[in-house]
C-alpha cells in the first residue's frame, strides 16, 4: 500500500490494479473501510478503563474474523492471480528469446558453412 500513498502524493498513477483498488477502497469488500472499523472498534476498547477482556476479545474476533479476514483473503487471492498473470508473461517472453537466440545461431552456423565452402572451391 505504501506504493500507492507514494504514487498518490508524487500525483502518480497507483501501482496497484483496478481490481485491486476497488477491493481496498469500494464496496463490497473495502478492506480500508473494514480496518478502520477495525482500528476504531480497538481503540475504543483501550479507552475503557473497567474493561471487561472477554467482551473486548469477542468484538476483536468478530470484527476480525468475518469481515476483515474475508476482506484480505480476497486481497491476497487477487494478488496471487495477478502474479500468476505475470509469471505466465515472463515464461511466454523467456520463450520467444530463446527462439530468436536459436534462430539467430542457426543463421550464424549456414553463414559460416557458407563462407567455408566458397573457400575450398
Amino acid at each position: 500500500m505504501s506504493e500507492h500513498y507514494g504514487a498518490q502524493v508524487l500525483g502518480n498513477e497507483s501501482p496497484l490494479s483496478d481490481e485491486l483498488l476497488a477491493m481496498y477502497f469500494k464496496e463490497p469488500i473495502n478492506v480500508d473501510k473494514k480496518l478502520r472499523m477495525f482500528s476504531d472498534r480497538v481503540e475504543e476498547v483501550l479507552k475503557i478503563k473497567t474493561l471487561n477482556l472477554d467482551t473486548a476479545q469477542e468484538s476483536f474476533f468478530s470484527l476480525a474474523k468475518e469481515p476483515l479476514l474475508k476482506a484480505f483473503n480476497a486481497v491476497v487471492m487477487q494478488y496471487e492471480k495477478e502474479s500468476v498473470d505475470r509469471i505466465k508473461k515472463l515464461h511466454t517472453i523467456q520463450g520467444i528469446v530463446i527462439i530468436v537466440i536459436l534462430l539467430s545461431l542457426l543463421v550464424e552456423l549456414l553463414l559460416v558453412y557458407k563462407a567455408r565452402n566458397k573457400k575450398q572451391i
